[in-house]
């Protein structure tokens, strides 16, 4: 377990399920609500976007700056939400040689916090609306690595249904023994900004 100060809120799921539409969404909700996350968004997206795509091959490269985004997410807040859980470059590697160094750079990267785990799973919905906009996987290489993501991380993901109200994703957030141990450090911070908030 990572340090209880700092808090992840990861949002698992296969590509064009709609994790970075949730967060975006739950970060403003959070904000709205006093809890000040900051998002954390995909360095592979960042990728594909500026046409380095062969740069995603080399998962150390991709895990190395998603965990540097994490960083410097806590430079803003401790409590981050991220659409690309740092989890997820063991998922991508196809390397077998580079297994380890990238195991390693997630769990160090890990260390520094503790986390709660969403996961969006596809359904009807995605399926007619996948688009392969800033996206390299086609809909059935995805579900694919959905069903990869549910089982190397069974029993560690919270299932949360894409069309769920925000208020009951941050009640199953705020559940969790994760955001619990998190609450306990920072409660009285927490609670004078819902306070603020709400005046």
């Amino acid at each position: 377990m990572g340090k209880i100060d700092k808090l992840v809120i990861n949002i698992f799921g296969a590509p064009g399920v709609g994790k970075s539409t949730l967060a975006r969404k739950l970060e403003k909700f959070m904000q709205e609500k006093g809890f000040y996350p900051f998002l954390v968004e995909e360095f592979a997206t960042y990728l594909i976007k500026n046409g380095k795509t062969d740069k995603l091959k080399d998962q150390t490269y991709v895990t190395f700056f998603q965990s540097k985004l994490i960083q410097k997410g806590f430079e803003w807040s401790n409590l981050l939400i991220t659409d690309s859980p740092i989890d997820l470059g063991e998922i991508y590697n196809q390397d077998p040689k580079l297994d380890y160094t990238v195991k390693a750079m997630i769990d160090e990267c890990k260390s520094h916090y503790t986390s709660v785990n969403l996961f969006l799973r596809h359904e009807v919905a995605t399926r007619v609306g996948y688009s392969m906009d800033t996206r390299v996987h086609t809909f059935e290489e995805s579900l694919k690595i959905q069903d990869q993501i549910m089982e190397k991380f069974r029993g560690k993901l919270i299932l949360i249904d894409r069309d769920a109200p925000l208020e009951n994703i941050l009640q199953i957030i705020k559940n969790s023994v994760e955001f619990k141990e998190f609450y306990r450090y920072w409660g009285e911070v927490i609670e004078n900004r819902i306070k603020a908030s709400k005046d």
